[in-house]
């Protein structure tokens, strides 16, 4: 049986040793590790809409990358794309990490956007009132028009909500999804009238 002394001597030695005892397989799966990250960061970024893709802000060349990956139709084509993309995440080392996180927050909701806010004086309720009215009356005529006026507008989210609103309003039934849908569609109109 070893002695306490013997283990705090072997233990004391061990410490002194500064040598990096590192191996090579700890080396390479931790290396595997960080471009496994950069992979699925890289598809991650190649599915974002394009809106979202604005509100991160990457640099040119790196955005470049993502559309183009975006617009290729081949999945092996696009596959060595998002590899080319990886590349370009690679070469950024500290702004890979900090791009991660805001794609994590980007799809929490918890990412700002970048567009312009109006202030709140500036609103004009009857104008949305009559937009609201128009959208669940019309449809998608005045869906049009309306984008054609505003074309950085959330199109598929202004659809969907005025079709929400317009199915409740014919059937008479008010709240639920209804109710948060019109609440929706209220705030996006208040960003661009």
């Amino acid at each position: 049986m070893r002695k306490l002394t013997d283990r705090l001597r072997e233990q004391a030695k061990a410490d002194a040793d500064d040598r990096d005892l590192t191996s090579r397989s700890d080396l390479r799966r931790a290396e595997n590790t960080k471009e496994e990250r950069l992979k699925r960061l890289a598809q991650t970024l190649v599915k974002l809409k394009p809106s979202q893709l604005e509100r991160l802000q990457l640099d040119e060349e790196l955005l470049e990358a993502v559309q183009h990956a975006r617009a290729l139709g081949d999945r092996r084509a696009q596959s060595r794309q998002i590899g080319v993309v990886r590349q370009h995440l690679r070469t950024q080392a500290d702004g890979a990490r900090a791009l991660g996180e805001r794609v994590a927050a980007l799809e929490a909701g918890m990412l700002p956007s970048t567009r312009p806010a109006p202030q709140p004086a500036e609103v004009d309720d009857e104008r949305l009132e009559q937009w609201l009215e128009r959208f669940s009356s019309e449809g998608e005529p005045a869906l049009e028009e309306f984008f054609a006026s505003h074309p950085e507008a959330d199109r598929q989210a202004l659809r969907q909500d005025t079709r929400l609103v317009a199915r409740a309003r014919e059937s008479g039934v008010a709240g639920g999804p209804a109710a948060r849908a019109e609440a929706r569609l209220r705030a996006e109109l208040q960003r661009w009238l």
